[in-house]
């Protein structure tokens, strides 16, 4: 049978009992891309792109992981592009030379619009802005794609 050890134990009972999802405060993150998928849309394809090892504006790692999808209609193209833009890339590189790169997310809170979880919040992101390194505490290069799936399942943050 499972056991905490000492350590953990005494961190659990300090912590703030919680369920289900969280949600992190409005604002600025520096984001990671992990990776983009495509996938089949109503009218059109779209992107999805997952990003990890988030700091917030003191540096601080914090958890999970956020996605901002792109539509291929040619009325999301200006959104697209902006994404490119924020990656200092153009429209026609492969996503997969941009796996690892650093952008600034600026995540909100919104409700669920419709299935099991409809009226939570959830983080959404609205804009995706070029890194800035002089606005966040911490060593980007000392970050890979791969220490995401690490934290994620270690659970530190």
């Amino acid at each position: 049978m499972p056991k905490l050890n000492k350590k953990q134990a005494s961190e659990v009972e300090k912590a703030e009992a919680a369920s289900g999802s969280f949600l992190l405060p409005e604002g600025r993150y520096a984001a990671q891309l992990l990776k983009v998928e495509e996938k089949e849309g109503n009218e059109y394809p779209y992107w999805v792109w997952q990003f990890g090892n988030l700091h917030n504006k003191a540096g601080e790692l914090v958890p999970g992981r956020q996605w901002n999808n792109t539509s291929l209609s040619p009325k999301s193209f200006g959104f697209l592009k902006a994404t490119f833009e924020a990656f200092g890339y153009t429209t026609d590189s492969d996503t997969d030379e941009m796996v690892g790169e650093w952008v600034t997310l600026y995540l909100v809170q919104e409700p669920i619009a419709k299935g099991p979880r409809a009226g939570q919040l959830r983080n959404s992101v609205q804009s995706v802005f070029e890194f800035d390194g002089d606005e966040y505490d911490f060593d980007p290069s000392s970050f890979t794609p791969a220490d995401a799936d690490k934290a994620d399942s270690k659970d530190e943050y």
